[in-house]
């Protein structure tokens, strides 16, 4: 942008940066500063080549807006020289020529922005660089505390339906704890791939486009199963060398199909009525018993997957009962969707962060870019 740099040099003692001072000035430097910032950006030439008519019509309202800023400015000064004020009129004529030049230079670097950058993260980094304002959202912690007693709950569940059924299943204590304990890490994992993403990627924020994003669902699934695989053949080495158990790799990964449907079913749960001022009561409870049935029946259709490699395994033995897992996996979903999604909710609300959060263009009158 060749226009900035023709201006003569008398026009710097008309900038003015303070609105307060002087209205009619500040607006022009305000125009001026953020049409230089819009040369400056690094996808300005690009723009300009792609768009040449648009760039090129652009350039002829910027060329027609300085020449009228140069003449005003110096029809103003002479006035000032001969202690005349200036004609109301051209005042607010120029006041109007003002703010209609900034505007489109507003829309231009709307369409630069959006024509170079990604994602709305580089814009907001572009608007920062310019020396603009932007207000963030904190990003939301993860809850790891709820995560750390989800946890101890589900440790606790296992202990508890060992002690239950001592006399059937002849599981150790100590071995249904450890069990216990990797299942509680697989399921908390599951818990943090259903939140995550919708932190780290604008596409998996529900308030992005105000509809259910379903393929981000099924990322949290696949993020959940990714972090759980190698947990879970660790623990396979670690059974197999110091607990002598006979089992296969193959057999504890199919046990990871239930935390892989606990992340997508609570990645689902976290964006109810997510943009709503207050929630009903029952709606924790509801999500609740539907992540235990979901979860039960999740179990189920494991167990019965597992049924050729249980055999295999153990040609003598009874089959397992069905309805142990199943009971252990209702109580596991029903715990995690009685707190996960209703601590998100809480949390986004209370963060003030149930709207839209997309970085927008300043329309403030007192802001002029640092350039």
């Amino acid at each position: 942008m060749g226009i900035a740099k023709l201006l003569p040099d008398s026009l710097t003692r008309e900038l003015q940066p303070d609105f307060t001072l002087d209205g009619v000035r500040f607006r022009f430097t305000r125009s001026l500063a953020l049409y230089v910032a819009l040369g400056n950006l690094p996808g300005w030439g690009d723009f300009a080549a792609d768009f040449p008519e648009e760039s090129a019509a652009f350039e002829k309202k910027m060329s027609s807006f300085f020449a009228q800023s140069v003449a005003f400015f110096a029809l103003t000064t002479q006035l000032s020289q001969r202690q005349l004020e200036p004609v109301e009129d051209s005042v607010e004529k120029f006041r109007s020529y003002a703010l209609e030049a900034y505007e489109d230079i507003r829309l231009m670097l709307a369409r630069v922005l959006l024509y170079s950058c990604n994602g709305d993260a580089e814009v907001a980094q572009q608007l920062t660089q310019m020396g603009l304002s932007i207000q963030r959202p904190s990003p939301i912690r993860l809850p790891l505390n709820l995560l750390s007693l989800d946890v101890i709950g589900v440790i606790v569940l296992f202990a508890g339906a060992t002690v239950l059924l001592s006399g059937h299943e002849q599981v150790p204590l100590g071995r249904a704890l450890l069990i216990g304990m990797l299942v509680a890490v697989n399921h908390s994992i599951a818990a943090v791939c259903a939140l995550a993403p919708k932190q780290l990627w604008h596409f998996a924020d529900f308030r992005s486009a105000r509809e259910r994003p379903f393929l981000s669902y099924l990322f949290s699934g696949l993020c959940a199963l990714t972090l759980t695989l190698p947990i879970s053949y660790g623990f396979y080495l670690f059974r197999v060398h110091f607990l002598d158990d006979h089992v296969t790799f193959v057999w504890q990964a199919k046990w990871l199909l239930m935390p892989t449907v606990l992340a997508i079913a609570l990645a689902f749960s976290c964006d109810d009525l997510v943009e709503a001022d207050h929630e009903p009561r029952w709606l924790k409870w509801l999500e609740s018993a539907g992540l235990a049935a979901l979860m039960a029946l999740s179990g189920l259709l494991t167990v019965r997957w597992l049924q050729i490699d249980q055999a295999a395994l153990h040609p003598q033995a009874a089959p397992p009962h069905l309805w142990i897992p199943s009971l252990l996996s209702a109580s596991i979903g029903a715990l995690f969707g009685a707190t996960i999604p209703y601590w998100y909710r809480k949390t986004m609300r209370g963060a003030g962060l149930n709207g839209l959060t997309r970085p927008a263009l300043p329309r403030a009158e007192n802001v002029v870019p640092a350039v």
